[in-house]
């Protein structure tokens, strides 16, 4: 899944979630923590930069706001 959602100042921000894998050469899979990423992305030269990330992985508790 990915959502992107372009801000008043022109910045882009997306949100994504990375499912992340690693395949040993004998073909063996193994699943590491997913996570999310959000990305700050900014317009240059006719393309776009990464302004700033985030990553959040989902196998960390995190306390609760506030």
């Amino acid at each position: 899944m990915m959502a992107a959602e372009e801000t008043a100042d022109g910045t882009l921000e997306t949100t994504y979630y990375a499912v992340v894998s690693v395949t040993a050469r004998d073909g063996f899979v193994r699943f590491e923590p997913s996570c999310v990423v959000r990305d700050t992305l900014v317009r240059r030269d006719g393309g776009l930069l990464m302004l700033s990330r985030t990553i959040t992985r989902d196998d960390i508790d995190r306390p609760p706001a506030g």
